[in-house]
C-alpha cells in the first residue's frame, strides 16, 4: 500500500497555503508603494480560503494516491515521447536558436520570450516535457522503476526549460514535484520543515541572481521598489527584498485595482461577460485565435516592473467584485471536474494532483486555469491516462 497524505497536501488546501503566506509577506510592509489592503479584499481572501478548506476537508479522498498501480506502466511508450519530443525541440533550435547561447549574444531577453519558438510546436514542447517530467518524478516516488531511470528521465525533461530559460515553466515543475514528494512522503512533518528551509535558501539565491542581473545596483532597486523604514531597520537580509516585491506585488496590484474602482467598471468592449469569459476561461492559445485580446491594464500596476495581479485581477477590471467570485467558483469547479478525470488507480492520478495543485499555488500570481503553458499538461496527462498508460 502507497502512502498518501492528501489530507495535508491537495489543491484545495493548496490554495489555503498559498494565500495564507502571500498575506504573511505583504505584512511586512517594506514597500510604500503598495496600498493598505481594505475589507473587500480582506473579506474575499477570508470567504475563499473558508471554503477551499472546507472542499480539502470533506472532499480530500479525492487525492488518495494509496491505490495507485504501476504495475502496467509502459517504460517503452514512454520513451518514444520523450524521442519525440526531444525530436520537436531539435527543430525549434534549428529555427529559432538555442536560447541560453543567445542570452549571451546580441539578443535580448525580452525578444526571446516574444519570438523565440514555432507556434503550436512550441507549445506542444513546452507542456509535452512538463507532463513527462511530472510523470517521472511519479515513476521515482512509486518505484516504478529503477531509481537511476527514473532520475535519467527527471534529468532529460528538466533540461528542456533550462536550455531554454523558461524559468516560470521550471518553477511550475519543481513546486508539482515538491507536492508528488510530499504527498507520498513517510516523514511529512520533517520534509515539510526541511523544504521550507531549503525555500528560504533559494529565495536567498533568487535575490543574489536579482543583484547580479541588476549589476549590483540594489539602490536603484530599492529606489525603484520605494522600500519603507520597515525594511530599513529588518533582520533579514536585503536579498529577500526581491522575494517581497514578487510575492507581495500580485496582491498590490490586485488592491490597486480595486481602490480605483470608478475608472475601471463600464470600459467599452473590455467591460462585461464575453471579455471575461475569453479571456479567463477560454485557454489562450485558443483565445488568441478567437480575437479576444488582454486588456492593457499597466496604469494599475503599483510598480512598473511587477506585471502581475494574482488570479482575480483582470476579472475584477471586467465585472468588479462579481468576475471575482465567479472567478474562485471556476477554479473550484475546475480543480474538482479535472481530478475526477482520471482513475485513482492509474499511474496519471499522481501527475495529475501535481498539475491541479500548482494550478492553485501560482493562482498568486496569475490565471493557471488559462494558461497555456498549464493547461495543456492537464490535457496531455488525461490523454495519457485514457489512451497510453491506463
Amino acid at each position: 500500500m502507497n502512502i498518501s497524505n492528501e489530507r495535508y497536501i491537495n489543491p484545495f488546501i493548496i490554495y489555503v497555503y498559498s494565500w495564507i503566506i502571500v498575506l504573511l509577506v505583504y505584512m511586512l510592509g517594506w514597500s510604500n508603494s503598495y496600498p493598505d489592503l481594505s475589507l473587500g479584499v480582506l473579506f474575499f481572501l477570508f470567504v475563499s480560503s473558508a471554503i477551499a478548506y472546507k472542499l480539502s476537508i470533506g472532499n480530500s479522498h479525492w487525492f488518495d494516491c494509496s491505490k495507485v498501480n504501476f504495475s502496467r506502466f509502459n517504460l517503452k511508450k514512454y520513451n518514444a515521447f520523450l524521442g519525440i519530443l526531444y525530436g520537436l525541440l531539435i527543430m525549434e533550435f534549428v529555427v529559432s536558436g538555442i536560447p541560453i547561447i543567445m542570452y549571451n549574444s546580441e539578443f535580448v531577453e525580452d525578444s526571446i520570450y516574444m519570438e523565440w519558438g514555432i507556434p503550436i510546436v512550441n507549445v506542444i514542447v513546452v507542456n509535452g516535457f512538463g507532463a513527462m517530467f511530472q510523470i517521472a518524478i511519479a515513476m521515482f516516488c512509486f518505484g516504478a522503476v529503477k531509481k537511476s531511470i527514473s532520475i535519467r528521465n527527471i534529468i532529460l525533461t528538466i533540461l528542456p526549460p533550462i536550455i531554454c530559460v523558461q524559468r516560470g515553466i521550471a518553477m511550475n515543475m519543481f513546486i508539482g514535484a515538491f507536492c508528488i514528494f510530499l504527498l507520498t512522503s513517510k516523514q511529512l512533518k520533517k520534509n515539510i520543515i526541511t523544504i521550507g528551509f531549503v525555500g528560504l535558501l533559494v529565495l536567498y539565491l533568487f535575490g543574489l541572481m536579482g543583484n547580479y542581473r541588476s549589476k549590483g545596483n540594489f539602490d536603484l532597486i530599492a529606489q525603484t521598489a520605494n522600500v519603507s523604514t520597515k525594511f530599513e531597520k529588518s533582520i533579514l537580509p536585503s536579498e529577500y527584498l526581491w522575494s517581497y516585491l514578487y510575492i507581495a506585488s500580485p496582491l498590490a496590484n490586485f488592491q490597486y485595482i480595486v481602490d480605483r474602482k470608478p475608472e475601471v467598471n463600464g470600459i467599452s468592449d473590455d467591460f462585461g461577460l464575453k471579455p471575461f469569459v475569453g479571456i479567463n476561461i477560454i485557454p489562450q492559445t485558443i483565445s488568441k485565435r478567437l480575437d479576444f485580446k488582454y486588456p492593457e491594464l499597466s496604469r494599475f500596476f503599483c510598480i512598473p516592473n511587477m506585471v502581475v495581479g494574482s488570479t482575480y485581477f483582470v476579472p475584477y477590471y471586467e465585472l468588479g467584485w462579481w468576475g471575482v467570485y465567479l472567478m474562485f467558483a471556476y477554479i473550484m469547479f475546475f480543480l474538482a471536474f479535472c481530478i475526477k478525470l482520471v482513475k485513482r488507480t492509474s499511474p496519471m492520478f499522481p501527475p495529475m494532483i501535481a498539475l491541479l495543485c500548482e494550478t492553485s499555488l501560482m493562482g498568486i500570481f496569475d490565471n493557471m486555469v488559462a494558461y497555456a503553458g498549464l493547461f495543456f499538461q492537464i490535457v496531455i496527462v488525461f490523454l495519457f491516462s485514457k489512451f497510453v498508460f491506463k
